[in-house]
């Protein structure tokens, strides 16, 4: 018999990010001091949280809403927070989640035949020195596969910079296609969470402010990106120029001004890996 307020962890066999980020959340409840499911369902009956709802966030094999992980990260925190600061723990839990959502979406048994296929095709035919390098790196992607079933940000970066270096003969161009597709789920793997953590100042702000159609239409935009992030741990780029537009044309108050520069960079980056992604 298990120990009072213990959870299973799930079996997830070839979804090294969302185990990681289920390892993650049971170390935050193991040093919160293993609260029950009654407990915090209990603590969490505001949000339209169940029990069987939070049973399934520790120990189901699907991943949970983000709606529900922020909920335990708030009622777990307070009881650990000799862990450091909410941020501190709100960061790498966010990051793992978005990860896990991707990875939910990756095929990696697509990407190591893409990968394989490339290479032979590179193998066949004359190529050159700046080549030489991508032929290295997809041999580097198979082994990271075969051994242990995931593919870092750093090598996909890697892989990416030896793309734009090779100067691709046309013969190889439909199998760089099919490779570029497969890893294009990587490639989103870096998660916009520093726009989350400056949408919500910039909410708090402008709903102090005398509301004006401008600032309503702003708030709008700002909630309709918080409510993908949410959901998703993803933006879709329409939303994301829409609202950088918006807030370009937005005439920030002085209150405003830092918040606002902030959200423009925040976007900004996430335009740019995503761009680059394309």
């Amino acid at each position: 018999m298990g120990k009072p307020g213990a959870l299973r962890k799930p079996s997830l066999p070839g979804r090294p990010w969302h185990r990681e980020f289920n390892e993650a959340l049971h170390r935050l409840h193991l040093r919160a001091g293993c609260p029950s499911l009654t407990e915090m369902a209990g603590a969490l009956k505001g949000a339209g949280i169940s029990r069987s709802t939070i049973h399934g966030a520790f120990s189901s094999t699907r991943l949970p809403r983000w709606q529900v992980v922020d909920g335990l990260i708030g009622c777990l925190y307070p009881r650990a927070r000799w862990l450091g600061s909410e941020q501190e723990v709100l960061h790498p839990l966010t990051e793992l989640w978005q990860r896990a959502m991707r990875e939910s979406q990756m095929d990696f048994q697509e990407l190591a035949h893409a990968a394989a296929e490339l290479q032979g095709d590179l193998d066949r035919h004359a190529i050159a020195r700046e080549e030489l390098a991508l032929r290295d790196e997809l041999s580097n992607l198979q082994g990271a596969l075969r051994d242990t079933g995931q593919v870092t940000t750093e090598q996909v970066e890697r892989i990416d910079a030896a793309l734009r270096q090779a100067d691709i003969l046309a013969p190889l161009m439909p199998s760089i296609h099919r490779f570029e597709a497969a890893l294009d789920p990587l490639r989103n793997l870096r998660p916009p969470y520093e726009l989350a953590q400056v949408i919500v100042p910039l909410l708090e702000e402008l709903t102090r402010l005398p509301s004006t159609p401008e600032s309503q239409l702003l708030v709008n935009e700002l909630s309709a990106t918080q409510d993908s992030l949410n959901q998703t741990g993803a933006v879709p780029v329409s939303v994301l120029a829409r609202l950088r537009n918006r807030l370009a044309e937005y005439a920030p108050s002085a209150a405003t001004a830092a918040s606002t520069t902030a959200a423009i960079q925040a976007i900004a980056q996430v335009l740019d890996v995503q761009g680059s992604a394309d």
